[in-house]
């Protein structure tokens, strides 16, 4: 074998031998470096894992500190009671009602803290309930909403509704030991809706009155805001975050209400889009235009008199421009139209003509000419109607369940007194009726009605265009009715004369009369003619009556009448004369067979 490859054949040996031996020689050399390497890197792992533990525990070290601060008061029960009554009235500020709570089971996280859920019922508005949420959301205390639900009572204008809301508040176990939520004080002096300051009483809870500055206060349904706290008296703004302001009496409640930080001086201004929006509405129907004047009723215009009347126009399209009125037909002298508000005038006079005109008005789109509508009435022009002048009594009396004649008259003084009415008016109505041709009222005051003085109101209505109407007013007193509780209970001899017994059972009074007494009981009255054991008879200018044993005299007998003057007058041109009226009374005597 030659030199030159006996070399090539140890050079090709060691290639051989370095390409198997190297590797084992590498894992041997390199080998403990690479896991140096790996676990290098497995604890700079480790250590970002660690370090972001880190962050959430100093985190959550913070969050408790917060909640520390913000914290119901340490006593799970306490917190409960404080948290429902705060949520309460958290509801009012809202201005929603009906606000129900239901208190649910409390769950303790070990001996950190305890969620104190309340239930919490009520209804309002959408903006109400936004508000509610929004103070919630605003107030620095550790709670939040797990629950909520909405339900809409309606979908027209502003609906009210239902909201049912389950509030969590925390109670941590280290937070500061207290009876209430927030630090309490008592007005010292009685709040008006003008007061811009208020003085509360030195027995404060507030820590630091020197901080107050800016923090919010509640008074009953109303938020304050404290602008400058010097002492015991803090100037305010009232009526903030939408609450209203109100009145307070001294030794009201003063509440503290601290704001969370980050929160907008108006909570409300978060909403305003949802409250713009109102999803809960049904949204209005697209508005269609229709333009129109609205229909005038007939006018009236007495002369002599300023008359004036605005046209309505409706439904006129705002891009069309504003409608401009004038006359499409032929007018009155005088009477005039304002061209753009479409008000007509007229300035009568005595010598203004009387009649009717009929006046049409058109009115047409000042930008759209094409756009025109009419409308017709008309206008009538009459003369001053003078009121009727009535005449009738002042006061008159009238007897329980009978009726009373009160006469009345009017006079027109334009001259047509014929054409005069009268109709009952006013509250008392019941009974009466009215005779214009007689000149009459008759009202019969029912038995149920009360004694005592009434007014009886009618209107007296002449027959003018227009017509006038006068109210008259007649007081009348209404008194018990003796005759019908006064009977005829007997007879009595005295003297061998017979003597009529009449007793009043309501009164428990009774009278004794004779032949020729005048009796007078209420409006019943006459002169006694006999007297016999089963009856009495009784005359007066009108009639001739009997009265029977136990009757009353309301209940009394008509024998015969007698007539009036008038009658009287009239009789005298009758063939046969009148029997006197001696003569009728003795003849109805005889045949009752009461003369003794």
């Amino acid at each position: 074998m030659q030199q030159r490859e006996r070399i090539l054949l140890i050079l090709l040996g060691s290639a051989a031998a370095i390409w198997f031996v190297l590797p084992r020689l590498e894992s041997v050399l390199l080998g403990p470096l690479a896991g140096l390497r790996n676990q290098r890197t497995s604890l700079v792992v480790d250590i970002d894992r660690l370090d972001e533990r880190k962050k959430e525990v100093l985190a959550s070290v913070r969050e408790l500190a917060d909640w520390t601060n913000s914290s119901l008061p340490p006593d799970p029960a306490i917190a409960q009671t404080v948290y429902q009554n705060w949520l309460v009235k958290l509801a009012e500020l809202a201005g929603c009602t009906s606000p129900e709570v239901t208190l649910e089971s409390r769950v303790r996280h070990g001996d950190v803290f305890t969620v104190v859920p309340v239930k919490l019922t009520m209804q309002g508005t959408l903006e109400q309930l936004t508000r509610f949420v929004s103070l919630f959301e605003s107030t620095q205390v550790t709670h939040s909403v797990s629950y909520l639900n909405v339900e809409s009572t309606g979908s027209d204008g502003d609906p009210r509704f239902e909201l049912i809301v389950r509030c969590e508040g925390i109670s941590v176990q280290k937070a500061a030991e207290r009876t209430r939520l927030f630090p309490q004080a008592v007005l010292a002096e009685e709040l008006t809706e003008a007061s811009k300051s208020i003085s509360v009483r030195s027995d404060v809870e507030f820590v630091d009155l020197d901080s107050l500055e800016g923090q919010r206060i509640r008074i009953g349904t109303e938020l304050l805001t404290i602008i400058k706290a010097a002492g015991t008296t803090w100037t305010v703004e009232r009526g903030v975050d939408g609450t209203l302001v109100t009145t307070a009496d001294a030794d009201e409640v003063v509440e503290l209400m601290p704001r969370r930080e980050g929160i907008a001086d108006d909570p409300l201004a978060d909403w305003e889009s949802l409250l713009a929006a109102n999803p809960f509405t049904k949204p209005d129907p697209p508005f269609i235009y229709d333009p129109q004047i609205a229909a005038v009723p007939d006018q009236m215009v007495i002369q002599g008199f300023p008359w004036d009347y605005t046209l309505e126009p409706t439904g006129w399209d705002p891009d069309n421009g504003s409608p401009l009125f004038a006359f499409d037909s032929e007018v009155p002298e005088g009477l005039s139209l304002d061209r753009s508000s479409g008000e007509l005038t007229w300035e009568t006079d005595e010598a203004t003509p009387i009649g009717d005109w009929d006046v049409t008005i058109r009115a047409v789109a000042s930008r759209d000419p094409s756009i025109a509508v009419s409308t017709d009435f008309v206008v009538s022009v009459r003369m001053v109607n003078l009121p009727p002048i009535v005449t009738v009594a002042s006061q008159v009396l009238a007897y329980s369940g009978q009726p009373v004649e009160i006469p009345i008259s009017a006079e027109d003084p334009d001259g047509d007194s014929e054409k005069i009415t009268f109709t009952a008016a006013g509250d008392t109505t019941e009974g009466i009726e009215t005779d214009a041709d007689a000149g009459m009222v008759t009202w019969t005051p029912s038995i149920e009605l009360d004694l005592g003085e009434y007014t009886l109101e009618i209107d007296v209505e002449d027959g003018g265009d227009p017509p006038e109407v006068v109210t008259a007013r007649i007081r009348v007193e209404v008194v018990e009715d003796d005759a019908f509780f006064t009977h005829f209970v007997g007879v009595m001899t005295l003297d061998g004369k017979p003597e009529a017994w009449f007793y009043n059972r309501m009164a428990q009074t009774e009278g004794y009369f004779e032949v020729g007494d005048q009796v007078q009981i209420g409006n019943v009255d006459g002169e006694i003619v006999s007297i016999s054991a089963e009856r009495v008879v009784l005359r007066n200018a009108a009639e001739l009556f009997s009265v029977t044993n136990g009757g009353s005299l309301r209940d009394r007998e008509i024998l015969e009448t007698y007539p009036t003057s008038g009658e009287a007058e009239s009789a005298t041109d009758d063939s046969e004369p009148a029997s006197s009226a001696d003569e009728v009374d003795q003849h109805a005597v005889e045949e009752a067979g009461t003369n003794e």
